[in-house]
Parts: C-alpha cells; sequence; structure tokens
C-alpha cells in the first residue's frame, strides 16, 4: 500500500536512506525537514499518512514535542533514536507514538515497524470509533425513550463517561440577558453509580454559601480550553466552582464545552482528580456528537422547568445503562478513583477488537480483568484460553502455542493443535508475556501480523481469528532497554494498556475487598453467617502495604475465617502485619522521607499551590508535572500543607 511519508530528520545521510528504502518499498516521501515548525508546514501543506520523527534534533530540540499536533490531526507517527535507553523509552510513551525506530535503521525492521504502526494506529482510529458509536447510541436511546424526566436524568452521566472520563460533571442552560439558569451536577461515587445535585443545592453540598461559575461567551471550543496542571492552578486563584470542588474532592484538571439550543447556551464543564486528565482528543469528540448532544439537551431543557434560585435536591442513584458490564464486572470490588479508571478502559476496550497489554504487580487480579474484558466482548461464546509463559519450560512454549505434527520431536507422537488454534473465534491470554524467550518473541510477532501459523514440523500454514490478551508483572520499556524484550513486539502488544495499581495505592477499597471475600469464603466452607471485622481491625488491615496485593488479602481472609470462632474480627484476631523493608529499601525510605519533608516545607511556604508563578514547581527548579508526580508517590496529603 502506497503511503505518503514525512521525514523529520536532522542527520542528512540517515535521512536520504530511510527515503531510498521507503521509495523501493513503494511509498512516497513528501518531505524531508530537519526542525519542529518546518515539520508543522509540511504536515499542513502535504497532509502525511505517516511521520517519522526523530526524538532528539539540533539545537536541543525534542521530537516529541511535535506528537501532540500530529495527534490532533490523526497522525500517525514513528520515533527514531539511536538509544533504547529506558530514559528515551519512558518519554517516548508518554506521547503514544505509534513505533519506534533504533538507529542505524535496516530496511527489515523499517518495514516491519510500518506495518505494526499501522496495525496499532488502525486499532486505535477503532477504538476511538466504537466509543464514539457507543455514546451516539446511549444518547439516542435516552432521547428516544419514554421515561419519565427524573429516570431520564439518571442515564446521562453514564453516556458521557464513557465519552469524557469525569468525577464530578456539571451542566447548566443559561439565557443571555438575563440571570437565569437552571442543570444538575453529578458526582461520581461509584462504577455507574452518580450522586446528582441540582446546581440550586450545589453549594451547600460543597459548604460555599456562593459559588461564582465563570460562564463562557457562546463561541467554538479552543485548545485553551483544557485546563490540566498548571492551567488548572490559575483557576484556584478565582474563588469560584473550580476552587471549591479543588478542596472538597481533590478536583485537579476541568474540561468546559459550551452547546447552543437557539437563543438559549448550555455550559458543559467535565472535572477530573488526574492533574493531566484532558486532552484536544476529548474536545474532538464531543465536537464529533455534537448534533446529538444538542438534541438530548432540547429534552433536558424541556423536561426542567425548575431555575435557580428555587428549592434543589440530590440523590444517589445506581444506574442500569450499562447493566452487562456491571454483570461481568461483579467481580472486581472497588469505588477507588484509581479502580474506576480502570473499570472504565474496559468497559471502552472490550467491544473492539483491539490487542490489550494487562500492567500490574503480581496478585492485582490481571487474570481476572482478562477473562472479564473476554465476557464483556462480542466472542464471549467462544473460548478464552490462558498460557503462563512463566511456568512452561522454553522448550514446550512453542509447541503449547502453535502445536505440533506427530514426529515433530522426540516425544511427539500425536498431532497436537497449539493455544492459538484452540483459541481461534475467541481470546488468548498470554501471562507474564514478559517471561517469553527471545527466540520465540519473533515467532510470536510473526503470527500476530500475519495471523496464521505452522505446525512445528509441519509446512502448511494455519489461519486463525485470535483477541491477544497480554499481561505482566515486568517493566517492559525496562526489558527492552536492557535487551530482554523485542521493541517491535512491545508495540505489536501496547495497543491499548490497562495498569492495574496495587492494593496499597486503593486503600480505601480493602473495606468492601475484605467483606467480599469473607461472604464469598464463608459460603465455601460452610460457615454461615460471615464475621465481621471491627473497625480496628479494617484500621489496621489499611495500614498494612500488602507487597502481595489482593491475593494476599484473600488469602487472609480465608486463614481469619478458620481460625476466629466470633462473629466479629476484631484486631487482635489478626496476625502482625509488618511493613518490613530490606536494607537498601530502609535507605531508600530514609531518602524519600528527606525529600518529602523538603516538599512539604515549600508548599507550605506557597500555601499548597504548586503551578504557576510563586508555585512550589518554579521554587524547586521543577517542571511542575514532575513535582505533582513526586507529591502522588511520595504520599504527601494536601492536609500536611495547606492551610484552608
Amino acid at each position: 500500500m502506497k503511503e505518503n511519508i514525512l521525514i523529520v530528520e536532522d542527520e542528512y545521510v540517515l535521512a536520504n536512506d530511510l527515503r531510498l528504502m521507503l521509495e523501493q518499498a513503494g511509498h512516497s516521501i513528501c518531505a524531508i525537514v530537519d526542525t519542529i515548525e518546518d515539520a508543522k508546514e509540511a504536515v499542513r501543506q502535504y497532509r502525511p499518512t505517516w511521520v517519522l520523527l526523530d526524538i532528539l534534533l539540533h539545537n536541543d530540540a525534542m521530537g516529541t514535542d511535535l506528537a501532540v499536533f500530529l495527534t490532533e490531526r490523526n497522525v500517525g507517527f514513528i520515533y527514531v533514536s539511536a538509544s533504547t535507553n529506558q530514559e528515551i523509552l519512558e518519554l517516548a510513551k508518554q506521547t503514544h507514538p505509534d513505533g519506534f525506530l533504533v538507529k542505524p535503521v535496516r530496511e527489515r525492521d523499517l518495514l516491519m515497524m510500518l506495518d505494526i504502526a499501522r496495525n496499532k494506529h488502525r486499532q486505535h482510529t477503532e477504538v476511538i470509533a466504537q466509543r464514539e458509536m457507543s455514546v451516539q447510541n446511549q444518547i439516542r436511546q435516552i432521547i428516544d425513550s419514554n421515561l419519565e424526566s427524573a429516570h431520564t436524568l439518571e442515564l446521562v452521566p453514564a453516556a458521557f463517561q464513557s465519552l469524557v472520563p469525569f468525577d464530578f460533571m456539571y451542566y447548566e442552560f443559561f439565557y443571555p440577558a438575563t440571570n437565569l439558569t437552571k442543570g444538575n451536577s453529578f458526582l461520581r461515587i461509584g462504577f455507574n453509580e452518580y450522586q446528582v445535585i441540582s446546581n440550586q443545592d450545589l453549594p451547600k453540598v460543597l459548604n460555599k454559601p456562593k459559588i461564582s461559575v465563570q460562564r463562557q461567551a457562546l463561541r467554538p471550543f479552543v485548545a485553551d480550553d483544557i485546563h490540566n496542571q498548571p492551567s488548572f492552578d490559575a483557576l484556584l486563584e478565582v474563588k469560584g466552582l473550580e476552587n471549591a470542588l479543588h478542596h472538597r474532592y481533590d478536583i485537579r484538571s476541568y474540561l468546559p464545552f459550551v452547546i447552543t439550543l437557539g437563543s438559549i447556551g448550555v455550559r458543559l464543564a467535565f472535572y477530573n482528580k488526574r492533574y493531566d486528565a484532558y486532552s484536544a482528543a476529548h474536545l474532538s469528540l464531543l465536537s464529533a456528537v455534537q448534533r446529538s448532544l444538542t438534541d438530548l439537551f432540547y429534552k433536558l431543557h424541556n423536561f426542567d422547568t425548575s431555575f435557580a434560585g428555587g428549592s434543589g435536591s440530590r440523590k444517589k442513584v445506581a444506574l442500569s445503562a450499562s447493566l452487562s458490564a456491571d454483570q461481568h464486572f461483579r467481580h472486581l470490588i472497588g469505588n477507588s478513583p484509581v479502580w474506576l479508571r480502570v473499570l472504565d478502559d474496559m468497559q471502552t476496550v472490550a467491544h473492539t477488537p483491539v490487542s490489550v497489554l494487562v500492567l500490574g504487580e503480581s496478585g492485582t487480579g490481571k487474570e481476572l480483568v482478562a477473562k472479564s474484558i473476554h465476557e464483556l466482548s462480542s466472542r464471549r461464546a467462544r473460548p478464552f484460553i490462558v498460557v503462563n509463559c512463566a511456568t512452561l519450560p522454553a522448550a514446550l512454549i512453542e509447541s503449547e502455542l502453535f502445536g505440533h505434527e506427530k514426529g515433530a520431536f522426540t516425544g511427539a507422537s500425536d498431532k497436537r493443535i497449539g493455544k492459538f488454534e484452540m483459541a481461534d473465534g475467541g481470546t488468548l491470554f498470554l501471562d507474564e508475556i514478559g517471561e517469553m524467550p527471545m527466540p520465540l518473541q519473533g515467532k510470536l510477532l510473526r503470527v500476530l501480523q500475519e495471523k496464521e501459523l505452522e505446525y512445528i514440523g509441519g509446512s502448511k500454514t494455519v489461519k486463525v481469528d485470535v483477541r491477544v490478551i497480554a499481561a505482566t508483572n515486568k517493566h517492559l520499556e525496562k526489558e527492552v532497554a536492557e535487551g530482554r524484550f523485542r521493541l517491535d513486539l512491545f508495540f505489536r502488544l501496547n495497543v491499548f494498556p490497562i495498569a492495574l495499581p496495587p492494593l496499597r495505592e486503593r486503600k480505601e477499597d480493602i473495606p468492601l475487598l475484605s467483606v467480599s471475600f469473607l461472604e464469598q469464603i464463608a459460603i465455601r466452607i460452610g460457615r454461615l453467617p460471615a464475621p465481621v471485622l471491627s473497625a480496628a481491625a479494617t484500621r489496621k488491615l489499611q495500614a498494612y502495604q500488602w507487597p502481595g496485593n489482593i491475593r494476599e488479602l484473600e488469602n487472609l481472609m480465608e486463614r481469619l475465617l478458620i481460625r476466629c470462632k466470633n462473629n466479629t474480627i476484631s484486631e487482635t484476631d489478626l496476625p502482625e502485619l509488618k511493613n518490613t523493608m530490606m536494607p537498601e529499601e530502609q535507605e531508600d525510605q530514609t531518602l524519600s522521607r528527606m525529600e518529602a519533608e523538603h516538599i512539604i516545607t515549600i508548599l507550605k511556604k506557597c500555601n499548597g499551590k504548586v503551578f504557576g508563578v510563586g508555585g512550589a514547581a518554579e521554587i524547586l527548579g521543577l517542571p511542575g508535572s514532575t513535582l505533582a508526580s513526586r507529591i502522588k508517590k511520595l504520599g504527601i496529603k494536601k492536609d500536611t500543607y495547606f492551610r484552608q
């Protein structure tokens, strides 16, 4: 397939080599440039299919600075770098490239990576299209329903959540040349579970007697409307809604959007606890469904006859709009923000055919997540086949995956089909993919790309239709940097990554998980009713770091049920839960404590301001995003440095 390619490279010899290889393969080179500004101009002029982008350009320019520009225009890009050290790979990963090439570039590697990037870009586009179609369908169902106004309102937040992720959402009808407004807000409290708050009642919920919301003029959206950090920090200087939400719910980013219903304006506002939650892609999605949104808000406007100043209302609603997802996620317990984001990602990707890479420490539930994605997908009636790459001997993995002919090797007394063929039409879960031997990684890549395989000892190709979900507890970028994992296979698998948080980062879920395990195990061993945990026992469980994660918690609950004969499990019934560390970890903790204390001191001087002029990041000489990341990693809580 002939494609139009732009090369951004400041080494003339390499740029010319890339041009020759691509032209010989039948592609067209629209331009070769060596600066970011020239690259932007070439993209505008030639609209390339692909950009080959050097990461380190002359005059200390970074190719990664072009990534957002390309992403906004849906132009695929592949990085070219002389290094695959972990720092470079981490930097590249943050901008979501379609591929990565290492200098010097061989023709075979170039064409293979283009094929991988093409597949990844196509799958990413399918995810976006699926999300847009799903939202359109949900909105259309709401519009066409004959439900009463209250029930119609309850369906709204789930539709928007799959479009623009939020922890708090606000909408308001406003009327030019008047002070009249009406609308509602939604506070997320669980998966498909929201508290509906009328905007009249919002000041009471936030413990603020008066909130000023800065209404936008009715105008088209622009990129400047994306308020991640540090832009969001500037909004905190105004004592308005953003400030109140930040202090009440730890909101850190904000995305507004305006639509019109004739002479009536509708202001939408999405708020998230992540400091980098929103991008131009979210504005593009909102714009793509704007006609449906207009129809939806016409219906809501006609339902709602109350204006600001009347009596407010608030209620908690559990939505049934995604009942199928709820059923398949019933074993995935938790309401913490980090866990809800995992469930959102699973629901988004399940109905697409794309590859998924599940990342997480041992015991975080990677196989359960993979199986839930399969059960929610269109492949649910077909097999879900599991292969643990860490437990199979290296000599047997190839036979296990691809099958073998009779007599292919010593002991092969019969023909045997492999796991790929067993999973045909369904899902193949490759657990601990980071343990796969290097020689086999190339063969796996070929099967993933060609969708066909050969038995060991055979010559006939077998077509397979398999969705692959891979999982690992390893840092694959580090494995690539140290030569233990293929870069091209990493990009082929890493189409839609889902990172599972360790239990120590979702401690608010420990009470729910503990109760669930106690009830399940009590049924299994015939000890009913299940005992309950005392408040002191729960606090002790939450204070522990859980190196074995959810699996360790489940095992502990089972031991407690067997040993404890009382109806209440008290703190004294728990074994000693010591957060032990190795000597080097103790040294790291000492250094981390010193770093945390220094950051807290600076934050106190800035009254909690992280970003912007006079903020802690400026004083410490750090990028704001870096400081925010350190604050999170060190576990620094807002109440240790912020004075109301």
